[in-house]
């Protein structure tokens, strides 16, 4: 695990998301994000969510409610299941587009990775 000062040092860039959770911030009037990143190196380390401002700064996200948080971390967890669903599925040699991936998680409720793997591939 690397942590995100040194990351930042390194250059490195986050290119994938593995993981999310709650942080609250001490006085617990905001939260963040807090996200388990894969670096371009192949490091793992958690970091804040980061977002870029109108001049290009990078600058971390802050949210005002847990559910705001929450929302977020689900919106995350939803991504990260397309991506490994469309990677099983790809390995298993069938063309899958990420869009239909995504419309089948939100339409159908489905939760799981296996739930999303058969209804790419029609068995539902």
């Amino acid at each position: 695990m690397i942590h995100w000062k040194r990351s930042e040092d390194l250059g490195l860039t986050a290119i994938r998301v593995l993981d999310a959770r709650v942080e609250p911030h001490r006085d617990g009037a905001v939260f963040f994000v807090s996200e388990l990143v894969e670096y371009s190196n192949g490091e793992r380390g958690w970091r804040r969510q980061k977002g870029e401002g109108t001049l290009g700064r990078p600058y971390t996200k802050k949210y005002d409610s847990r559910e705001k948080v929450e929302a977020t971390i689900a919106a995350i967890h939803r991504d990260i299941l397309v991506r490994e669903a469309k990677a099983i599925l790809e390995d298993a040699g069938e063309a899958v587009h990420e869009g239909d991936l995504r419309r089948l998680c939100f339409g159908a409720g489905l939760d799981k990775t296996g739930d999303l793997e058969r209804a790419a591939s029609g068995r539902v």
